[in-house]
């Protein structure tokens, strides 16, 4: 078995630079065209989506559940709790990370 602080200089030595004639950069910039493409055709089927529903639901019966709904939480309690302590469990985290 060869010597430990031979093993530990190999282990050091910094590898020589590889040319790869812009192979990373190429592909860096193939993976961002295909998450634009992707992102386009997300946002496509959002808009395509919404239009149908506005097409086939009236408006009040879209924003008759929603406003239920918003006032039921506004006076809910545990929401409210629950609320108070995700914002002091952020704030913990911030002042311990930080």
């Amino acid at each position: 078995m060869p010597n430990t602080p031979d093993i530990d200089k190999f282990l050091s030595t910094p590898l020589r630079p590889v040319d790869n004639n812009g192979f990373a950069e190429r592909v860096a910039a193939q993976i961002a065209w295909r998450e634009r493409g992707m992102m386009a055709i997300e946002l496509v089927a959002l808009f395509a989506l919404a239009a149908v529903v506005a097409l086939f639901v009236p408006l009040a019966g879209l924003l008759g559940p929603i406003t239920t709904v918003a006032v039921e939480l506004g006076l809910s309690l545990p929401f409210a709790v629950a609320c108070a302590a995700l914002v002091l469990s952020q704030s913990v985290v911030r002042l311990v990370s930080d």
